[in-house]
């Protein structure tokens, strides 16, 4: 995928990182994952929004901070932890990765 340096951040996640996203967790089995992206930050639900993470954006640059916090059940996130921060050229499938092996290790993507 290419690096983001499109005039439009909004564009970007819709067009690009949005189905990236959707096909990833298809690919797990989670075929009912909605999405949403307002005010830079993408939230994330599926299982009747029993499971939801939003990944925040410091900014309109995937290169800049970004954020991510999840929860289970109908609790609001309570820990906001760094995402990705070591990297210095992130692109749709470092994010895309990033997110996966975050849920994977809250154990959320092994089928039951």
């Amino acid at each position: 995928m290419t690096e983001v340096a499109t005039p439009s951040f909004t564009a970007y996640m819709t067009e690009e990182l949005i189905p990236a996203i959707q096909k990833a967790f298809s690919d797990r089995g989670v075929n009912d994952l909605s999405l949403e992206y307002k005010d830079l930050q993408l939230l994330g639900k599926w299982r009747n929004g029993q499971r939801q993470f939003i990944l925040f954006f410091a900014k309109e640059d995937v290169n800049g901070q970004k954020a991510f916090a999840c929860s289970d059940g109908q609790a609001q996130p309570q820990t906001i932890e760094p995402f990705l921060v070591d990297e210095r050229k992130v692109d749709t499938n470092l994010i895309v990765f990033g997110l996966m092996q975050r849920l994977h290790a809250q154990k959320w993507l092994l089928p039951n």
